[in-house]
């Protein structure tokens, strides 16, 4: 069941005070190893309001008293003067103390600035080396959320940095910036969070299944907060919106007010604002790059005829202009093989594409994409199996290409993807992945037909269209002849799928050996054959 807020909102305004944060309570900190080095004897008594790092000259513009400056020392390297000045102004402006990081400009705080701060009896303190800036300012902004709102702006300000800790994590990049607002909003209040997405109504991914929770979410209203009662455990639901629109709940377990409960429901509210940011944000962002792929691939193929669709000389244009850069953005890593993917629906009443841009939007590789026609062509930065993957509910048959090291050099792997596409629609017995659907990989296909790829093109090979021609001109003998093949030299199968008597199936077959001048037992001839038609794209 559900109610508005009431109890848990009373007691989350009587809190038992705390004392506010002092330069004590920032270098108390055993993880971050911050060591006092200059100072008077109260320093630990200072308050502190905020954290910041920075490194520009004149940092009582940007910074307000009480708060605390960290830099790395960069614009103060061999500048004596500006060290000095530096800590003039830091002690002038009423900024609690400065923090020096060691080890990434100097190895030690400067002489001039550590003199300086004990003629004016200001506090300086290093941070070592492997503590980022960030950290400290975490650090900060956990302790300022758990003290008395005095400075709501200041409060503000420290709810969203912490919020948004960890952003340029790159060991841990792969995380939505959603996850990681809830895994830091988690951090924070120990207590369970977890976000229902409007649409879906399913956790975000990343995130456990919440099961039923999201069906009691139907009916509240997304203008305010409500206060649920789920299985004896209690939880704000919070709109998360960004002005009119609603984007999914953000739901807190709440906390007992007595262990920082009093936080739960701004820094709730804060961060549901910056989902419902995240999310409306990447919206219009994957609306704009999806636009992006499809311009980007529409200009290597082309409406002319051709073995593959691509323009040479358009590959020459997007591997020297700005479409480089954009592919990077897309996730594409230079050196890194790229492949084409080529998919055909099995019928034109299936010429719907949604399933193969779906997998490709949820796969996580780089892609680039394009329905023209009736085929489906991408570029996709990813293993063969992967690529295979894409095909899953799709009514059709799809050609994967083999590697190749760049996208310059795509017109190779269009070329096998297209092959592989045709074995596809040709061979009865191509790899099924699920019900209607046929994938065929280049980098699976046996030797023969690999072989046979190396001349499948279009004039390439006059000596293919020299063999070929003749049964062209026959075709009830090609067409006995493909059958033959197909079902492995098997004279009563093939009839059966001719719907002939076997003896007239041989008389066809003997005027295949009457054209070429060789019987069909002598293995040359059916390794000729079979890769002239292959070749030719007719077996």
């Amino acid at each position: 069941m559900s109610t508005k807020i009431g109890s848990y909102f009373w007691a989350m305004h009587t809190h038992v005070d705390r004392p506010p944060v002092t330069l004590g309570d920032v270098l108390a900190a055993p993880d971050l190893g911050l060591r006092l080095l200059v100072g008077p004897d109260d320093a630990a008594e200072r308050m502190v309001d905020g954290a910041h790092t920075t490194e520009v000259l004149d940092p009582g513009r940007w910074l307000a008293p009480g708060w605390v400056m960290i830099t790395t020392g960069l614009q103060l390297h061999r500048r004596p003067d500006r060290q000095r000045l530096l800590v003039r102004e830091l002690a002038g402006e009423g900024i609690t103390a400065v923090g020096y990081c060691v080890g990434v400009v100097t190895s030690k705080v400067p002489e001039a600035l550590i003199d300086e701060a004990r003629k004016l009896d200001y506090p300086v303190f290093t941070v070592p080396f492997n503590v980022p800036a960030r950290d400290i300012i975490t650090h900060v902004s956990r302790l300022l959320l758990a003290s008395p709102p005095e400075d709501p702006f200041g409060r503000e300000v420290a709810m969203q940095d912490y919020l948004i800790n960890g952003f340029d994590d790159i060991v841990r990049s792969s995380l939505t910036p959603e996850v990681r607002i809830l895994e830091n909003l988690k951090s924070l209040l120990h207590t369970r969070v977890e976000f229902v997405n409007a649409g879906s109504r399913t956790a975000l991914p990343g995130l456990p299944h919440i099961g039923n929770l999201a069906k009691t979410l139907t009916g509240l209203a997304t203008q305010g907060t409500t206060e649920l009662r789920l299985d004896g455990d209690e939880f704000l639901a919070v709109p998360s919106r960004l002005g009119g629109l609603f984007v999914g709940w953000l739901l807190v377990q709440l906390p007992d007010p007595r262990e920082g409960g009093h936080q739960a429901l701004s820094m709730a509210q804060a961060a549901a604002r910056m989902i419902a940011l995240c999310v409306v944000s990447r919206q219009h962002s994957t609306e704009n790059q999806d636009a992006l792929r499809q311009e980007i691939l529409a200009g290597l193929l082309t409406l002319g005829p051709g073995s593959n669709g691509i323009r040479t000389e358009n590959l020459a244009v997007v591997s020297q202009t700005r479409a480089l850069p954009l592919l990077h953005t897309m996730g594409f890593q230079p050196g890194e093989p790229v492949r084409a993917v080529v998919a055909q629906p099995s019928s034109p009443c299936s010429r719907s594409y949604g399933h193969l841009h779906a997998n490709l939007q949820v796969s996580g590789v780089p892609y680039l994409h394009l329905a023209r026609d009736e085929e489906f062509f991408a570029v996709v930065q990813a293993d063969s199996d992967t690529a295979a993957a894409l095909a899953d509910g799709f009514d059709g048959v799809m050609g994967v290409g083999g590697p190749v090291s760049s996208i310059a050099d795509i017109d190779q792997s269009f070329d096998q993807a297209k092959f592989c596409l045709g074995r596809g629609t040709r061979e009865a017995g191509a790899p099924v992945t699920g019900p209607g659907t046929q994938v065929v990989q280049f980098d699976t296909l046996p030797l023969s037909d690999w072989l046979c790829e190396q001349v499948s093109v279009p004039g390439k090979s006059a000596k293919v269209e020299a063999l070929v021609e003749p049964l062209r001109r026959q075709p009830l003998v090609l067409r006995a002849l493909i059958e033959y093949l197909r079902h492995d030299q098997d004279i009563p199968a093939a009839a059966r799928a001719l719907h002939l008597h076997p003896n007239s199936l041989r008389y066809r077959l003997n005027k295949v050996e009457a054209i070429f001048g060789a019987p069909l037992r002598r293995p040359s001839t059916i390794a000729s054959l079979f890769a002239a038609l292959t070749a030719a794209r007719i077996w």
